[in-house]
C-alpha cells in the first residue's frame, strides 16, 4: 500500500513539475518529466496529452500520435488539439471529425473553445444553398 501511494505521489509530482516547466517554456525539461510520469502511468490521458502538447511546441510531428492516444482515453482537449493540428496541414475533413467529437463531449458547454470549434466547422462545411424551381434542383451554391 505504501509503495502504491509513493508511486502515485511521484506521478503527480512529475506531472506538476512538467506543467510548471511547460508554462516557463522549458519544453525539453518538461518533456523529460512527462516521460517519467508516462513510465509510471502509460495510459493516463493527462500525461499523453501533456507529452503531445510539449512535443508540438518542440515541432515534433509525432505529437499527433500522442494526441490520438489521449483522445481514445477520453481526453476532449486532445480532440481539439488534433483538429488544430490537422487544420495546420490542410487535413480539413479529419479536423471536422475531431471538432465534432470534441463538441459531442462538450455538449452544453459555452466557452471560447466550443465557440471556435462551432465556427471552424461552419467555415469548413458551409451548408449548401439549394435553388429549386418546379421541384427540380437547378444548382448548388
Amino acid at each position: 500500500m505504501d509503495a502504491e501511494l509513493n508511486r502515485e505521489t511521484q506521478y503527480l509530482a512529475l506531472v506538476e513539475e512538467g506543467a510548471a516547466l511547460f508554462e516557463d517554456k522549458q519544453y525539453d525539461l518538461a518533456l523529460t518529466r512527462f516521460w517519467k510520469a508516462f513510465q509510471l502511468r502509460p495510459a493516463a490521458p493527462v500525461v499523453l496529452f501533456n507529452i503531445a502538447r510539449t512535443m508540438e511546441e518542440l515541432n515534433d510531428p509525432k505529437c499527433e500520435d500522442f494526441y490520438a492516444a489521449a483522445a481514445t482515453q477520453g481526453n476532449a482537449d486532445a480532440l481539439y488539439q488534433l483538429a488544430t493540428f490537422c487544420l495546420r496541414y490542410r487535413r480539413n475533413e479529419e479536423a471536422v471529425g475531431h471538432l465534432k467529437a470534441f463538441l459531442k463531449q462538450h455538449r452544453g458547454s459555452e466557452d471560447e473553445f466550443t465557440d471556435w470549434a462551432r465556427e471552424a466547422i461552419h467555415k469548413l462545411c458551409p451548408s449548401p444553398m439549394l435553388v429549386w424551381s418546379n421541384r427540380k434542383r437547378l444548382y448548388e451554391d
